[in-house]
């Protein structure tokens, strides 16, 4: 199996969850990250504690870049002889207002990226899941935030424009993955219509985990009370990165739905 991994590996829940990956078998996993360093950090981990050499490879994917996406893209079609599963674990969330590819940067890295990066290994997966009679799988980490948005913009014209401003930044993070969700759904709609061959499309929840991410605050004050706020809740990162496995290799019933604490959401 030839597990192709955006875990941003340098994390703790990226990092545990590529660990499973290697534990179970796999023959091969790709630790997509922007810091190379930390890919190479994360790998040392993971051959040490799984004892399982030459398995994982450290490849350079910055979701900021469209470009870094395709170059990404094009490595993958070239040098893979199978892609089994696609994980896009990216969750980022930002306290500043800034774009990326003209765009808000939390909607870049979130929603429009992964969604550039699946639809453009769909064939690779596609053409594995022909050769090898397997069904390939696309997970796509999302987050309970996603309901907790009131959503404002939805009633504009143009919501990725409306959205694309600094206005209310500090909900930007559960619309962006609420338009994650709601575009698996129809991704998985229209790839079933087109009938080019069966790829599983799904989503988790992975709850709250004791990660880097609650430390993106520029105010020191502010992480320390959002991990005061958390703290009873917290999973830690391992626990955590079993809801991705569950996902990545649940029933067919998950297909354009998503899963919370390991269990499908209606």
């Amino acid at each position: 199996m030839s597990t192709i991994g955006n875990p941003h590996a340098g994390t703790r829940l990226g990092l545990e969850a590529t660990r499973h990956f290697v534990r179970l078998n796999a023959s091969k996993v790709i630790l997509a990250c922007r810091n190379v360093d930390k890919g190479e950090a994360a790998k040392k981990d993971i051959e040490e504690s799984t004892r399982r050499h030459d398995v994982a490879q450290v490849w350079q994917l910055d979701l900021c870049s469209y470009e870094s996406v395709k170059s990404f893209v094009q490595q993958a079609d070239n040098t893979l002889e199978r892609l089994d599963i696609l994980v896009n674990n990216a969750g980022m969330t930002f306290d500043a207002w800034d774009l990326a590819e003209n765009h808000e940067m939390t909607l870049t890295v979130n929603v429009i990226s992964p969604l550039l990066l699946s639809i453009s290994l769909l064939p690779l997966l596609r053409a594995s899941g022909r050769k090898f009679n397997m069904t390939p799988r696309v997970v796509f980490v999302s987050s309970e935030g996603a309901f907790m948005t009131k959503f404002p913009e939805r009633t504009a014209e143009n919501i990725f424009k409306t959205l694309d401003t600094n206005h209310n930044l500090f909900e930007r993070y559960n619309t962006a993955k609420l338009l994650q969700l709601i575009i698996i759904q129809k991704l998985a709609k229209a790839y079933d219509s087109s009938a080019k061959g069966h790829v599983l499309i799904n989503a988790l929840a992975p709850g709250l985990c004791n990660t880097a991410f609650y430390k993106r605050s520029s105010s020191t004050m502010a992480n320390f009370l959002l991990r005061v706020l958390f703290w009873p809740f917290w999973r830690d990162a391992e626990m955590g990165s079993r809801t991705i496995m569950a996902a990545a290799f649940a029933d067919e019933d998950t297909h354009g739905k998503w899963m919370s604490h390991c269990k499908l959401q209606s």
